[in-house]
């Protein structure tokens, strides 16, 4: 039902991007072909390999591709730029074609209403922390009396794309769905649409400009720090707080 809504939902008419051959998806495919056992992310003790990166990044596309988001939705965050699950977001719109859209929290509820409406989010993943949810419900009316169980479509009119939320928190929250049952870890094929390499891969929603980069320049300049970490081979450590309960409880653990 869910998913229904969303692929029904009415989309605003973008003009196609120049189509080429998603160089990007390209070459992490082929890292892990050739490197895919080499460390590059690390959160805490929590080690991920190159293989390891591409896994949760395509489970993340192949769960919100059974939500109904599709390439050129945006998927909007409250996350901290060092969370794993920030950066699963990143992988899987450059696998995908989905738009990883972070927001920074301290917006406020009306920044982050506005956030929302110009990036047209679709989904919204927050940590289901006391705070975000107090900013959800101001920022995002009929999001404290919704139940995501229920066979009835989420809609606000503050912000009509919005069809959808997903918590990072273990606990199960009436709103949100959880990302670890989010998570498709399996075997079955990705059905990948051909993606240009100027099509919009990531935005930034903070205090200032907002920035946004295409594959080609997400690639190039090395703007997101996990996904130039796994491109370039690069160990990187990120702040072991934003990993929350995942490297204790195996969410996004490869060890478990």
């Amino acid at each position: 039902m869910i998913a229904r809504a969303l692929r029904n939902a009415p989309r605003a008419c973008i003009a196609a991007p120049r189509r080429g051959l998603g160089a990007l998806r390209a070459r992490l495919a082929d890292l892990v072909e050739d490197r895919g056992e080499t460390e590059v992310l690390q959160y805490g003790a929590m080690k991920w390999t190159v293989r390891d990166a591409k896994r949760y990044g395509d489970g993340l596309a192949r769960g919100l591709a059974e939500f109904g988001v599709q390439a050129g939705d945006a998927v909007a965050s409250l996350l901290s730029p060092d969370a794993p699950e920030q950066h699963c977001i990143e992988l899987a719109a450059a696998v995908s074609g989905v738009v990883s859209c972070r927001v920074d929290a301290a917006l406020g509820a009306r920044g982050v209403r506005d956030a929302l409406n110009e990036a047209e989010a679709r989904v919204v993943v927050h940590d289901g922390s006391d705070e975000q949810l107090e900013l959800l419900r101001e920022a995002v009316p009929g999001f404290g009396g919704y139940a995501s169980r229920t066979a009835r479509a989420f809609f606000s009119p503050a912000v009509p794309s919005l069809k959808c939320f997903v918590s990072t928190a273990l606990d199960m929250q009436p709103a949100s769905h959880n990302y670890q049952h989010l998570l498709a870890l399996d075997a079955r094929p990705l059905e990948l649409p051909p993606l240009a390499d100027d099509a919009p891969l990531a935005r930034v929603f903070g205090d200032g400009a907002t920035q946004s980069w295409t594959h080609r320049e997400a690639a190039e300049a090395g703007a997101l720090p996990a996904l130039a970490a796994v491109l370039h081979l690069r160990p990187t450590r990120f702040d072991a707080s934003a990993t929350g309960l995942t490297e204790r409880v195996g969410i996004l653990n490869p060890r478990f």
